[in-house]
């Protein structure tokens, strides 16, 4: 059977108003943005990412994919468009931008974070050579005109062997484990809060520990949870992390969303522990739960799942399944999504910093962490209204050396994804 994975996630891994969309706010160092410079830039990049410029169409209850040549909306402001609908011409990516920043939106179900930042990386290193009339070394940048990499779009499911006999069976996970009430919170309105954290601070303790920056900012905001909910002692709280299963599929140039969640359970093993036993302990779990040939079976499971959804009618009836089995696995107090170094090239020098938001299925905390710098760029975005979370959390940090400050918050801006 042919997987179906690549295209029914698109299809139908959207419901109610759920809308499975990504937000990459990049800030600049060289002033207020120029509409009609990033315009042609985000235009020729388009060229170099075809694969990013689709509408899909709907024939009774199936839907079809097919190549979009209208130009991609670039808008000033921050307000969101309506992705695959009329304002978008049908793309299910747009671009904004407000002083010095440029806002990238996408559809979560075309791509991952991995998948998505060399596209922005094209369309800054294009702005920046327009606006600032200047040469930069195109280093690690995919320009107009220039060959796919290997295994650039490459469908993962048909290049990879699955495996339906589980190697390692996982640990079952707990059936309660601790999710943050309401009472810290000056609002109901979901919130984005930005800090960063120094890069040689924390990959010293990562390193002194076998351990990762994920695995830390794991740590630390447990601990977040424990102080400011001394009755969550005795529940298990539990941290679920996105991995990327590239490596034993098309490769890191692949750009297609691909990902597994690994679910690190803290309770009161951990909480007896010292901190370096605990950091060793979370990274160690991330190296068993992400060992290929478990990864293998657990997406030889999911293949299975997604291909069943083609004996369903109708559309409605995907997407409701999609929902069901959600609803039934997910069981988080919060995430933590870290998509490694990332090498910059010539723009990183250009560039004051990086935003990232996401939506959020069930975690009522997540954390997305990317480095630009000498620091990593972090947003926790909370199901509430409340910076309690983020001070504590900052303060906990300094008080062992990890240099980290408190930036701003937002409300959350995201887009929502029409589907005809």
């Amino acid at each position: 059977m042919r997987n179906r994975v690549i295209e029914n996630d698109l299809f139908y891994f959207d419901f109610d108003d759920f809308s499975h969309v990504m937000r990459h706010t990049v800030s600049l160092k060289c002033g207020d943005i120029s509409g009609d410079v990033l315009n042609n830039a985000v235009q020729r990049a388009a060229l170099r990412y075809p694969y990013f410029c689709i509408r899909i169409l709907r024939h009774g209850e199936s839907y079809e994919i097919i190549h979009n040549p209208d130009p991609i909306p670039v808008r000033p402001g921050t307000a969101p468009i309506l992705l695959g609908g009329d304002e978008a011409d049908g793309h299910l990516i747009a671009v904004s931008y407000v002083n010095n920043k440029i806002i990238f939106d996408i559809s979560h179900n075309l791509t991952d974070s991995k998948g998505f930042l060399p596209w922005i990386q094209t369309v800054i290193y294009l702005y920046l050579t327009d606006a600032l009339g200047i040469h930069l070394s195109s280093a690690g940048i995919r320009l107009p005109g220039e060959d796919f990499l290997p295994g650039e779009a490459e469908d993962p499911y048909e290049h990879m062997e699955l495996d339906d006999v589980d190697p390692v069976p996982l640990p079952k996970d707990p059936e309660c484990v601790f999710v943050p009430d309401m009472r810290y919170a000056s609002g109901t309105e979901r919130s984005d809060y930005v800090f960063t954290v120094s890069v040689d601070d924390l990959m010293r303790l990562a390193g002194s520990q076998d351990g990762s920056p994920a695995s830390v900012l794991a740590y630390f905001s447990k601990e977040m949870i424990r102080e400011l909910f001394p009755d969550s002692r005795g529940t298990p709280i539990s941290c679920s992390m996105p991995y990327s299963f590239r490596p034993i599929a098309c490769g890191e140039n692949n750009y297609h969303p691909q990902t597994v969640l690994l679910n690190i359970i803290y309770d009161d093993r951990y909480d007896s522990m010292p901190m370096d036993r605990q950091l060793t302990c979370t990274r160690g779990t991330v190296i068993a739960r992400s060992d290929p040939d478990s990864v293998r079976y657990r997406l030889s499971r999911y293949a299975g799942f997604v291909n069943s959804l083609d004996d369903l009618p109708t559309i409605a009836e995907r997407r409701s399944r999609y929902h069901e089995r959600l609803e039934s696995i997910v069981s988080e107090t919060f995430a933590v999504s870290y998509i490694g170094r990332t090498n910059w090239g010539s723009i990183e020098a250009y560039m004051d910093g990086i935003m990232i938001e996401s939506a959020a299925i069930s975690a009522p905390i997540m954390f997305l962490m990317v480095p630009v710098g000498d620091k990593f760029h972090a947003t926790m975005m909370l199901n509430q209204t409340s910076d309690v979370y983020v001070e504590t959390l900052v303060r906990i940090l300094n008080d062992h050396g990890i240099s980290s400050e408190y930036l701003y918050t937002c409300k959350q801006e995201l887009c929502k994804v029409h589907m005809p």
